[in-house]
């Protein structure tokens, strides 16, 4: 598998679109982080661009925010073993 590439440079326009696909879904940063297997103090140094994730990372946080968008439930089931 190859390495994570993380650049050194703060990348506040991902993570201005991060937050706002978060709060479109209506996911809090608890609940987006656990599904993505991210600390929510993380995440939100991401969405305020002052930390730089992986790409991993970054792929996790997305595909975690569309699945919780279509999990209506805090413990229904499916996006809470999705991380």
């Amino acid at each position: 598998m190859p390495k994570s590439q993380q650049t050194q440079y703060p990348q506040p326009a991902l993570g201005k679109a991060i937050r706002q696909l978060r709060e479109e879904q209506g996911t809090s940063l608890d609940r987006l982080g656990r599904v993505a297997g991210v600390a929510p103090n993380t995440l939100s140094l991401i969405e305020r661009g002052e930390a730089n994730p992986t790409w991993e990372t970054v792929k996790r946080i997305g595909g975690s925010a569309r699945r919780t968008g279509l999990d209506a439930g805090e413990g229904s089931g499916e996006a809470e073993g999705w991380a």
